[in-house]
């Protein structure tokens, strides 16, 4: 299985940020440790939660079938069709997944998601290959630089 979600990064730090502060946490999914998390679940179109009780409520403009607010994969929305969904997972047929915000301990998420927006990044790309998800974060994909080390992030 190999597929690439992308999402809107300072979105995705907005929910980062209500886990981290949230008083309490959903019920640890699989063996990821307890405490602030992302969850990335697939079934009316593909999203990411925080995992932080209460949850916060819908953005506005973000579809209604949602009663909490969820950032979802481009092109990925509420009301995509599941045949749809399936091929830009790699082929599964179901997704529930923690991405932990205190982990690894050298190297929060946490960290590494606010370090991205400061530095300018736009996007959080998951690539899940193998049941193993690794997180790319992007800046713009045009640059106003010119000169060495234009467009390096």
């Amino acid at each position: 299985m190999h597929a690439r979600l992308r999402f809107t990064l300072t979105e995705v730090l907005e929910l980062a940020d209500h886990a981290m502060v949230a008083g309490t946490h959903a019920d640890p999914v699989d063996d990821e440790p307890a405490g602030p998390a992302l969850l990335l679940f697939a079934d009316d179109g593909v999203y990411l939660l925080s995992n932080g009780r209460p949850q916060l409520p819908p953005a506005a403009g973000q579809p209604a079938t949602s009663g909490v607010r969820a950032v979802f994969a481009h092109g990925l929305g509420a009301g995509t069709p599941w045949l749809d969904q399936v091929p830009a997972l790699g082929g599964a047929d179901d997704l529930l997944a923690a991405l932990p915000l205190q982990e690894p301990a050298d190297r929060r998420l946490i960290d590494q998601l606010r370090t991205a927006v400061r530095l300018g990044n736009d996007t959080l790309t998951l690539s899940i290959t193998g049941g193993q998800l690794i997180l790319i974060t992007s800046g713009p994909t045009t640059r106003s630089r010119k000169g060495p080390g234009a467009g390096r992030n």
